[in-house]
């Protein structure tokens, strides 16, 4: 019973001599805490923003950055992506969670945010410098690479170029494709006319440009190597096609023939020196020796058929003769001594039906 007594005798004397002490060290932190300002890691290893002891929260600007101070969390400094109502800022743990302006690439992505406003991740449409870029929403506003399909049309996004999109010719995996500045960047479908020449873009493979025969709504039309609508005369294969000034293909009748050749000569045509030659359809080949014309057996080849002679070219046939029978025809060659020099050929002609 002493003993018990003489403990509690010596706790309380303990007690009353330690409490001024105690009271004396909080004091001493209380006044430390309200002195307390700038950046302050905590236990937790997150950052936090004293001002005359009190933290901070929501956006702070220091040193001509900025900062967020999560209220979410006690203030806590947020680094990586943040959404402040409703918006998306990039906080570069890099560089000690100040908020990004500009171009930002994460994670091989890159994203805008706009100095021009608060610094918030952009979406959707974007010039910059002149370039356009597509900042898609649905993935996170990364800009897009590559083909990217908005609102049904199809545009493309250069990686090389740091995602600008492409305009005017671009090729991708062997196949031409146009994206007509003026009409938005978007890739051209169907028939396109470029610096005067027709292009043919196929919807069906993805907007890449024809070549070859190609048939639209029962008409053919054929588009060279370089992907240019062809007209006129033209040799495919070995053999020559006819294509009107629209492009379509008009079937020839080719026929295989014995040729000879005649001059503007007076008397070589059975007329008196000095006189003029004459067509049978009123061509004067002695005013117009020019002329590419070849008569013909009009129940083989009509005239006025336009036609094409191998090694001669483009004629019209507007004369007949009386030894011009059946698969023969006489070529006009102006010169008597070339038209000499031509003798007697086969060759191939081709025949345009008459309108």
């Amino acid at each position: 019973m002493k003993k018990q007594i003489a403990v509690f005798t010596l706790v309380t004397s303990l007690g009353l001599s330690i409490q001024p002490i105690v009271s004396s060290a909080e004091t001493a932190q209380n006044t430390r805490a309200a002195q307390q300002s700038g950046w302050v890691q905590e236990e937790n290893r997150k950052w936090f923003f004293y001002e005359n002891g009190a933290k901070k929260t929501g956006w702070l600007a220091l040193n001509g950055k900025w900062y967020y101070l999560d209220p979410n969390e006690g203030g806590a400094m947020k680094i990586g992506w943040a959404q402040v109502e409703g918006k998306w800022f990039y906080l570069n743990p890099n560089e000690g969670g100040a908020m990004k302006t500009g171009w930002e690439k994460v994670e091989g992505k890159w994203y805008y945010l706009d100095p021009t406003t608060d610094g918030s991740m952009k979406t959707g449409w974007f010039q910059d410098n002149g370039k356009w870029f597509y900042l898609n929403a649905n993935e996170g506003g990364a800009a897009k690479i590559g083909w990217v399909q908005v609102e049904g049309k199809w545009y493309y996004f250069d990686g090389n170029d740091g995602a600008a999109m492409k305009t005017g010719w671009f090729k991708d995996n062997g196949k031409w494709y146009y994206l007509n500045a003026n009409e938005g960047g978007a890739a051209k479908i169907g028939w396109v006319q470029v610096e005067g020449k027709w292009y043919y873009f196929d919807g069906s493979d993805g907007a890449a440009m024809k070549t070859g025969w190609f048939q639209e709504n029962d008409q053919w039309y054929y588009l060279d190597a370089g992907g240019v609508m062809v007209n006129g005369w033209t040799r495919i294969n070995g053999k020559m096609n006819y294509f009107q000034e629209n492009g379509q293909w008009i079937n020839t009748r080719e026929l295989t023939v014995t040729s000879t050749a005649y001059s503007n000569d007076p008397e070589e045509n059975g007329s008196k020196p000095g006189q003029h030659v004459y067509t049978k359809m009123g061509d004067d080949l002695t005013a117009n020796p020019d002329l590419k014309v070849i008569a013909v057996d009009p129940s083989v080849i009509p005239l006025g058929s336009k036609v094409y002679v191998e090694d001669y070219g483009i004629a019209e046939a507007r004369d007949t003769g009386d030894a011009i029978r059946g698969n023969k025809i006489d070529v006009f060659i102006p010169s008597k001594q070339e038209s000499s020099n031509w003798g007697r050929k086969t060759v191939k002609i081709y025949v345009l039906p008459k309108n």
